[in-house]
């Protein structure tokens, strides 16, 4: 008895039900022969995939990237489709499509089902199990994946940490996991272990069953942003080699939803240095960072999105950033906070493109956030507008709307007035002069004898203590360049206009008292290398102003 299976011909040409096998002995010689010239006309080659069967939406990232590097793959709407469906011995994904709101219910019977025809299935993010007692849908907050066992080789190895972006998961217990959430400190891995903390089963078989659970959706993992993609390749790896020995040569590859322009090892032409630059300009318009005085008022009347014409772009800011949580579905929020350093700056980078393109909305972007800084908006007004205040000049950290509870760092002040100087050359405006200057002296007049200042001052202790108690504080040091260098920069970039020999001599005491400490003393924010790359612009701008082989050596050790 000899049966006749090849794909989809067999389903749309031969037989009544989906899945079934016919024999010679039910076919005349006739019927032979069309069937053997149908397989002949049409081929076996590029023949559906029914040893692994999908449960899930077409959009679904693990479909696509299964198609497009393995080509066609069986595909269902629902669990009870594919079960009726599916081969003995075939493996079927059940993906969740309504992930994280819904779990995955699974039809009377399934697992009967598929035991019956001796099916492996994986399933994520299910509403029930058999045996074992499902709990109620929970969220990471500082739990991260960690790999717990070798079933993915020594590509990705036990303690080994993984991103799965604010995933959604479901409660359980089970003894034996591959992949559990937990909170571990670690960077590539958990370097502690597992044992001190509570750990939450993601990837585990179902015992004495042939049943691939996940407790949250893992095929999300394109859009969901998950990292590093290695890792990723040898989880679906293994998942795939489960389900059917024979895909173990499966080895996925997918474009991710953000990346990098161009691989490392590419080399850039000056037209792509060139369109990479115009690009940046772009995001900031695209990014929605970018504000308007009626923003607000038309979220709240209309609930939609306000699109600035170009001469609006900046007249009321830009927010500071997206901020760095990503959620399961690859977006990130956006900061509310308006920071003043952050709108000179990316003045800057407008003001110097719309010099270059001679193009009118960038210029007038960069010109509308430099507006905002010095007059349109509270950083600069109230008490630090009034020359007898002792916060005369400076400017706030962000726009609070509170004239009595401004913070003042010199570090963001030092890039305002940086940003402030190259947008004014770029623009040929020189209206925010007199607010640049006004900032350069508050922070001068603050910096103690040994060139530093605090890291941090708020505007009612400024008040109550008066600028001199800084200026006057004895054998004050603070040596962290990531908040002094750049202050001190600024500094000598004035004394280079003015020949005020203070302004010289007080940039060159802190920056000889910070290298005098280095690199023993040093103070770091985000890192030592950091703090070294934040040294380099005064160093520099000493040299400039005064050439001495112990400046240069300095500048040449950083």
């Amino acid at each position: 008895m000899v049966s006749i299976y090849c794909g989809d011909i067999e389903n749309r040409l031969l037989f009544k039900k989906p899945g079934d096998k016919i024999t010679m002995r039910k076919l005349n010689t006739g019927m032979v022969l069309i069937a053997m010239s149908m397989l002949l006309l049409f081929g076996c080659g590029n023949k559906t995939n029914d040893k692994i069967i999908f449960v899930c939406s077409e959009e679904n990232d693990l479909y696509r990237a299964v198609v497009e590097s393995k080509g066609d793959y069986q595909r269902f709407s629902s669990a009870e489709e594919a079960i009726e469906f599916a081969l003995e011995e075939s493996g079927i994904l059940v993906l969740a499509d309504n992930y994280p709101s819904e779990k995955v219910v699974l039809p009377d019977g399934f697992f009967e089902k598929a035991e019956a025809k001796n099916i492996k299935l994986y399933i994520e993010f299910p509403d029930s199990l058999p045996g074992i007692k499902t709990g109620d849908i929970q969220k990471i907050e500082w739990e991260r994946a960690v790999i717990t066992s070798d079933v993915f080789g020594n590509s990705l190895e036990k303690m080994r940490i993984v991103t799965i972006n604010d995933s959604h998961y479901m409660e359980i217990e089970v003894e034996s996991t591959h992949m559990v959430v937990a909170k571990i400190a670690g960077f590539d891995s958990a370097v502690y272990g597992l044992d001190s903390t509570v750990t939450h089963p993601i990837l585990f078989e179902l015992p004495e069953a042939k049943v691939l659970i996940s407790t949250t959706k893992l095929s999300q993992f394109i859009t969901g942003r998950y990292a590093p993609k290695e890792a990723w390749v040898s989880i679906w790896g293994f998942v795939f080699n489960w389900l059917q020995p024979d895909e173990a040569a499966l080895k996925l590859n997918w474009t991710e939803s953000v990346h990098p322009s161009y691989f490392k090892d590419k080399t850039i032409s000056p037209s792509e240095r060139a369109q990479a630059a115009q690009r940046g300009i772009e995001w900031f318009y695209k990014s929605k960072l970018l504000t308007h005085p009626d923003e607000k008022a038309k979220e709240e009347s209309e609930k939609t999105e306000y699109s600035p014409t170009d001469g609006d772009y900046g007249i009321s800011g830009i927010r500071e950033c997206f901020l760095s949580k990503i959620y399961f579905d690859g977006s990130q929020s956006i900061s509310e906070s308006r920071r003043g350093d952050c709108a000179s700056e990316s003045a800057m980078a407008l003001a110097l493109c719309g010099m270059i393109k001679d193009n009118e909305r960038d210029k007038a972007t960069a010109e509308n956030l430099m507006d905002y800084v010095y007059f349109n908006s509270r950083m600069q007004q109230g008490p630090r507008s009034d020359p007898k205040s002792p916060s005369f000049g400076y400017i706030d950290w962000y726009e609070r709307g509170d004239d009595n509870k401004g913070v003042y760092y010199a570090d963001d002040n030092a890039r305002i007035i940086m940003g402030t100087l190259a947008t004014a050359a770029a623009l040929k405006i020189d209206r925010w002069d007199e607010g640049a200057l006004a900032c350069i002296l508050a922070n001068y007049r603050a910096t103690s004898s040994t060139g530093f200042k605090p890291r941090r001052m708020e505007e009612p202790l400024l008040q109550e203590l008066g600028w001199k108690h800084y200026r006057d504080a004895k054998n004050y040091y603070h040596f962290a360049p990531h908040y002094q260098s750049w202050i001190m920069a600024v500094y000598l970039w004035l004394y280079d206009k003015t020949d005020y020999e203070p302004l010289f001599s007080i940039a060159k005491t802190g920056i000889e008292n910070m290298m005098n400490a280095y690199p023993e003393e040093w103070h770091w924010t985000n890192g030592l290398q950091q703090e070294r790359a934040r040294m380099i612009l005064p160093l520099a701008w000493l040299l400039r102003v005064e050439e001495k082989p112990k400046h240069r050596e300095w500048l040449t050790q950083l």
